[in-house]
């Protein structure tokens, strides 16, 4: 199956970015925030005096949580702060403009600008589609290849993504 995509630094900037803060709010952080939300709405009937819970452990848990919270807050905007500086030093070395790529069963070839690169179907640990953008994820948790629906010039997005899944069962 091959593909042709013209690839743009401002859209590759704006999907990874999609891609860390999809990454950063994982199912851990979800459940924090529910838990927590939980809490405060325990706390809340425990003030208006509809509900005696434990108060005091509820009492004791608002302010702890809630601090937990603002410490995952402020790490995960200092990850993204450095994701992005990342980002903006690989523009360089980023290639803009017209890529062919061809998937076969074993692995998947690039070329750009007269360079063929590729790289086998073991090197990739997950795919992950988020809001219509592939993502190759590497064994080191790098994006190793990133298709974008809105960039591909030739072939179909939803055709890829079948063939990666027939190919590719992990």
């Amino acid at each position: 199956m091959e593909i042709t995509i013209f690839q743009k630094f401002k859209n590759y900037k704006r999907d990874c970015i999609k891609y860390f803060i999809y990454d950063t709010f994982d199912s851990f952080f979800k459940a924090f925030i529910l838990i927590y939300l939980i809490i405060l709405l325990i706390g809340l009937l425990n003030f208006i005096d509809e509900l005696n819970f434990y108060p005091d452990i509820i009492n004791m848990l608002i302010p702890s949580l809630g601090i937990g919270l603002l410490g995952m807050l402020i790490y995960s905007t200092f990850f993204l702060i450095r994701a992005v500086i990342k980002i903006n030093k690989e523009r360089k070395s980023l290639f803009e403009g017209e890529m062919h790529l061809s998937f076969s069963s074993e692995e998947i070839n690039f070329l750009y600008d007269g360079n063929t690169y590729s790289f086998n179907l073991n090197e990739i640990k997950e795919l992950k589609v988020i809001y219509g953008t592939a993502f190759f994820i590497s064994i080191k948790n790098d994006i190793l290849l990133r298709i974008n629906h809105k960039e591909i010039t030739n072939g179909s997005f939803l055709k890829l993504i079948e063939f990666i899944q027939a190919k590719w069962k992990r």
